[in-house]
């Protein structure tokens, strides 16, 4: 107030009337001086206060539209997440009632979690609701398809998502707004809705929340036509109130927020200062009129107004600090930037998402150069990727669950982010952004996918089946992996009960199907139920279940959960083991199984019979138990060797009773491999044959016997014969003048008789000798041809015949000259009986069977019948008219006793076309 009080002066040098002129002068001035300071003080108090009220007003929209855009947004999310759960089968009519309850039961989870939600629906593409949870329901049946938002979903393709007018709903009883999200199949046809009644009661309470004074107005509107969703206070008649206001759009919903303050409430301040400074002018004028040199007085009042002006500072101070008391509290990370990208303030839960310090002074500089925010991919995002900076350029706000920012410790974290621009006048200065760590709904959701993924990995990898059951013990859900078992989809035994699925010719045992009902009605876990079922073929299947009992939340019985497994080929495989148990045991051979150190596990009851040991006292001992020592110990070592191989070995041993009795065994032994193919246990099948070589002795004495008379009796018989036919040609020679064309023609047949007579002796004494000085041993199968076709070069030669033999014929064990007779006659055989109409060609070839050898004899002659290939190997058997070839039917004989001398069997078959093949098998060396 220097100045002021320096403005006035007492000329008292001056005239009285001048300085009375001067003094109104100076008094003017002062007067005027106060007049304007307080006209200043007037109008810089009211814009402080329209300012004040401006930056309350937008704060307060942009703070509630955050909040209502965030809570649709994730109202929007878990719709669409819902959406992708529910199926077009799903919506098909026939759901399964656990597949509804586990639809429900999601749902039900999703609205706990979002209290401004009373309701969510599922409804076909019908209209008909399917699935819900909340107030109303799927059991309350309605339809929406005449709702105006539902028809937008289902008739425009290209809009997944709608947000209804303001309706009242039932369920919330109050007013409430829809929000529905299309859901299509994979080609994008409509099949149903899944939408959320959104009771505006809980925004209501945001609303009210807000300090916007007694005659404050909050107003949230549909920007398309205006209408009002909320507002405070609520509708009256117009009261006439003047206002500021400022307006809010949301980015990605169709409405707006004005928030007004009345000039009433943000005035009353500079109202009391006005009035205040009013008082202080008047009492100015009337003490400057009177006292105008009352300094002290007018200081006071100055003062008086300095104090006024740092309350109203202290106002605007306590504006900023709720400001600022509602970004510290709230739980999700917040912060601004300008249009550079730089902070212009962060809250304390940005700061902890991020690992700052809060005496970290972040004011200034570059928000992307803290955070690092990074994509979906977690690779550091650039200038065009960043949704931030995006928002910054273009002013298009931004919404994403699957970002990544980086603490300051260099760890990644998922965050959901929403960049809102900061437009004025049609100029992007900045940028809001609010984000939360997303880290543990992440985990929950990769753990969720792992959980599904093993149960599906389980469930379809498996040949066994799992299955659910109401609590009425119906089937209500089962696996695919009882289709093949069935032979028809799982999925038509839903509904039905187990008792159902019986086979008729495999009635479940009463008491067996009591006991298991008793397990059911007092809710116990059942293991190993077998009964056998029908399958789609009429087959029957015996098949295992186990299972146990299911609850929910409140103890409630919900049926049963286990599985099952087809034990058919477990049942047939016991039932085999039994038959061949039995049989075994029962075996009129002895039967024996031994480690591979010949130590007894096993021996049937015909093995007591022949050697006189009980089971009691062979099992444990080794099976040199029986040995005589008079078998050699060449067969021995040949044994060993050959089992140990792992080859079947077949001999004959000499052993001792328990009594001390010898006798004969023909012994095959036979190794069991384990399944490294290692041997771990020999199976000895022994028959007594002591009777059998007795006869065979016998046996072959008088084979020898016979054999000894043949020749005799064959040179005996040929002697005469040479004699007849001798003499015959003397008198036909002698008498040939004399003989006339018959009689001489009858010399012919009984010397052509007489010889051929020989030749059946010769070819029986053949026959008679063939295999009974055989010596086995390796033989060379090319060899042996080589000589059977050197033997047949004449006749060969004569047909014009082609041989062709198949090239690295193998070594047979055999004997080398009964085996050269073999091809001699096979081949010689294709050239006697070949077809006069093509030239002969004879194919010689061999492959393996198992551990023999089948050597095939081809030709393109003339054939044998099928009703002849039996009896053509029977001696004196000819196929042909003995007019047209000379023969006594013995060749094919001599060749099957050849064969079967050496272990094998022969037999014929058509060729390719024409002509014979014959087949027979030899074993290899």
């Amino acid at each position: 107030m220097n100045t002021l009080t320096t403005s006035f002066v007492n000329f008292t040098g001056l005239p009285q009337w001048r300085r009375g002129d001067l003094n109104n002068l100076a008094l003017f001035a002062t007067l005027g001086a106060v007049l304007a300071l307080i006209g200043y003080l007037f109008w810089s108090g009211y814009e402080t206060n329209l300012r004040a009220a401006l930056i309350t007003t937008d704060n307060l929209a942009m703070i509630l539209a955050d909040d209502i855009e965030s809570s649709f947004d994730r109202a929007q999310s878990d719709l669409r997440g819902l959406a992708l759960q529910v199926t077009g089968e799903d919506l098909s009519g026939h759901v399964p009632e656990a597949r509804r309850r586990d639809i429900e039961a999601r749902i039900a989870a999703h609205l706990l979690a979002f209290p401004a939600m009373v309701n969510y629906h599922v409804f076909d593409a019908n209209g008909q609701v399917v699935f819900g949870a909340g107030k109303a329901n799927r059991t309350q049946a309605f339809n929406v398809s005449d709702r105006a938002w539902f028809q937008q979903l289902r008739d425009d393709p290209r809009r997944d998502f709608v947000m209804s007018d303001l309706l009242v709903a039932k369920s919330a009883q109050s007013q409430a707004i829809i929000l529905g999200i299309a859901i299509r199949d994979g080609d994008g046809r409509f099949v149903g809705v899944v939408n959320a009644v959104v009771n505006l009661t809980y925004f209501q309470t945001l609303v009210d929340r807000l300090d916007i004074g007694t005659k404050g107005m909050v107003a949230v509107r549909r920007k398309d036509d205006g209408r009002l969703i909320l507002r405070r206070p609520p509708m009256g008649a117009e009261d006439n109130v003047k206002r500021v206001s400022s307006r809010r759009m949301l980015t990605s919903y169709p409405l707006t927020v004005t928030v007004a303050l009345a000039a009433d409430d943000f005035l009353a301040p500079w109202r009391a200062q006005t009035a205040l400074l009013g008082v202080t002018a008047l009492v100015l004028l009337v003490s400057l009129i009177r006292l105008y040199r009352r300094e002290q007085s007018a200081r006071a009042r100055v003062g008086k107004i300095a104090e006024d002006l740092k309350q109203s500072e202290a106002h605007l101070s306590d504006e900023a600090a709720r400001l600022d008391l509602i970004l510290s509290s709230a739980g999700e990370g917040i912060y601004g930037i300008d249009a550079n990208g730089h902070f212009l303030f962060i809250n304390p839960s940005a700061r902890r998402f991020l690992g700052i310090a809060d005496d970290v002074d972040l004011i200034g500089q570059s928000a992307h150069a803290w955070n690092r925010h990074s994509g979906a991919d977690a690779r550091p995002c650039s200038n065009d990727t960043c949704h931030v900076i995006r928002t910054i350029r273009d002013g298009i706000s931004r919404h994403s669950d699957n970002q990544f920012f980086r603490r300051q410790d260099g760890t990644l974290f998922p965050v959901e982010l929403s960049a809102n621009a900061m437009v004025r006048d049609g100029a992007c200065s900045g940028a809001v952004v609010t984000f939360r760590d997303i880290s543990d709904r992440k985990e929950v959701e990769a753990r969720l996918r792992d959980s599904e993924e093993r149960f599906r990995s389980l469930v379809e990898g498996t040949t066994d089946w799992v299955w659910e059951t109401d609590k009425d013990h119906r089937f209500s859900w089962i696996s695919q992996s009882l289709d093949p078992v069935l032979g028809i989809p799982s999925t038509t035994l839903l509904g039905r009960l187990r008792r159902d699925l019986v086979s008729p010719e495999h009635e479940i045992e009463a008491s067996q199907w009591q006991a298991h009902l008793a397990d059911l009605d007092a809710r116990r876990a059942f293991r190993d139920y077998r009964y056998w079922i029908q399958a789609s073929d009429g087959q029957a299947r015996w098949i295992s279940v186990s299972g146990a009992p299911r609850f929910d939340e409140r103890g409630g019985f919900l049926g049963y959960r286990g599985c099952g497994t087809d034990i058919t080929a477990q049942a047939d495989t016991a039932q085999r083991l039994r038959m061949l148990s039995t049989a075994v045991e029962r075996s009129p051979v002895s039967v024996v199984i031994t480690d591979v150190n010949g130590t007894i596990e096993y021996v049937n009851s015909h093995f007591t019979a022949v050697t006189g040991y009980e089971a009691v006292e062979a099992i444990g001992g080794n099976s040199r138990m029986v040995s005589s020592g008079l078998t050699s110990i060449e067969t021995y070592r040949d044994m060993w060797a050959t089992i140990t191989a792992g080859q079947r070995w077949v001999g004959e041993l000499r052993n001792r009773r328990k009594s001390g009795e010898l006798y004969w065994e023909m012994v095959v032994i036979a190794p069991v491999l384990d399944d490294g193919g290692k041997v771990s246990h020999y199976v000895s099948i022994k028959e007594d044959v002591t009777e059998r070589r007795d006869l065979q002795d016998k046996l072959k004495q008088t084979n020898s016997d016979l054999e000894q008379f043949a020749y005799v009796a064959s040179h005996d018989l040929r002697q005469p014969l040479r004699m007849i036919s001798s003499y015959l040609s003397i008198a036909q020679d002698r008498l040939g003048p004399q003989l006339d064309d018959d009689t001489r023609k009858y010399f012919g047949y009984a010397v052509g008789g007489a010889k051929r007579m020989d030749r059946l002796i010769l070819d029986l004494l053949d026959y008679s000798r063939t295999g009974k000085r055989a010596e086995s041993g390796p033989v060379m199968l090319a060899e042996v041809v080589a000589d059977a076709l050197a033997n047949l070069t004449v006749a060969i030669s004569e047909a014009e015949a082609e041989v062709v033999v198949a090239e690295d014929l193998p070594t047979v064990k055999g004997d080398e000259m009964d085996l050269i007779r073999l091809f001699q006659n096979l081949i010689g055989n294709a050239v006697k009986y070949r077809a006069p109409e093509r030239r002969p060609r004879i194919e010689i070839g061999c492959r393996r069977s198992g551990p023999d050898l089948l050597v095939t004899v081809s030709d393109n002659g003339m054939g044998i019948a099928p009703s002849d290939r039996e009896r053509a190997f029977g001696i004196f058997q000819r196929l042909v008219p003995k007019d047209q070839y000379e023969g006594n039917g013995i060749g094919l004989a001599v060749c099957k006793k050849i064969v079967e001398q050496h272990g094998g069997r022969i037999w014929i078959e058509p060729s390719q076309g024409e002509g014979t093949t014959f087949i027979f098998s030899l074993p290899a060396a």
